[in-house]
Parts: C-alpha cells; structure tokens; sequence
C-alpha cells in the first residue's frame, strides 16, 4: 500500500492524471476538503484535469498508521502541498490530514477513497480578517474559478453534471 501511495504522490506531482485514475478502483470515491465528493474514474480524472491544467503541484505526505485488514486497508497521515498557477504568481500552501482506504483488486491493491483535511496554521487565521484586501483573495478566487470555469468550457462527466442539477434545483 505504501508503494501505492508514493506512486500516487509522484504522478501527482508531475500532472499526470492517467497515471492517478489507474491508481483508483472503477467507483473510487475523492473528498477535497471545502468542495463537494467526486465518484468515479471518470469524474476524478475530469477534476484532477482541471486543476492540473491550471496549477502545478507539489505534494508531500507524512503517514502515521498503515493498516490491513484482509482484502482492505488504510492509511492516515499528514500532508503539506503547494499549489503555483500556470501562469505564473505566488505559490500557495497549506497542510492538513489526510487518508487512503484501499481495497485488493486482483492482487494489487487499488485506492478506493482518497480525502483531505485542510488545517488553518496560526498564521492563516491571523491574516483571515485581511485577505479582503489582500493579494491571497485573488488567489484564492482563481483556485476557486478554476473549476467553474472548466464546468463552462470542458465537458462534464455526466455524474456531476447530475450533481450539479441536483444542487442547482434545491437551491
């Protein structure tokens, strides 16, 4: 599972999505912290995409405990990631928690659930009463744009194109 792991850091932080989705089972469930889930390889290859067209990354993680329990495991830690728009500017960072649930799939084993955990350092919340007038306001409102604008652009898998019909009427 460790291997797994590391090889999902290392095509992460090269862009490569194909590499990602052949990590993840067909019904793999992505839980990004401050957006909503993502089910399936075609729609976390679609959200891995749109950032990785965006950004470049660089990822690190810092397991705590690895476990397995016959055909399924886990695996927690903590990360530390920095994100740098494409088109250049200031880097961004930010570090929290995160797990892996895996379970074997003939043989090897496949990522079934990946979730993170954002953490607001001291500094962070310091600064949250200036980021009004501040340059990371800008920078975050990219990050936040950049799926938005893909939804408009690029095609849509059709599970979240039903998850968003679904937010739009119960709103």
């Amino acid at each position: 599972m460790r291997e797994l792991v590391e090889e999902f850091v290392s095509a992460y932080n090269k862009g490569d999505t194909a590499r990602i989705i052949s990590l993840f089972t067909a019904e793999a469930v992505l839980m990004p912290p401050n957006e909503p889930h993502v089910v399936g390889r075609d729609a976390i290859s679609w959200r891995f995409q749109v950032f990785f067209d965006g950004f470049s990354f660089d990822l690190d993680l810092y397991p705590i405990e690895t476990s397995m329990i016959g055909e399924l495991g886990f695996e927690r830690g903590t990360y530390r990631a920095f994100a740098m728009p494409k088109e250049g500017g200031v880097p961004r960072g930010g570090e929290g928690e995160y797990m892996f649930l895996f379970e074997a799939d003939n043989g090897s084993w496949k990522i079934s659930a990946f979730g993170t955990s954002a953490s607001e350092s001291h500094q962070q919340r310091s600064q949250i009463s200036n980021w009004a007038a501040s340059e990371n306001t800008d920078w975050h409102y990219k990050w936040a744009c950049t799926l938005a604008d893909a939804r408009q652009s690029a095609p849509m898998p059709e599970i979240l194109q039903k998850f968003d019909k679904s937010r739009t009427s119960d709103n």
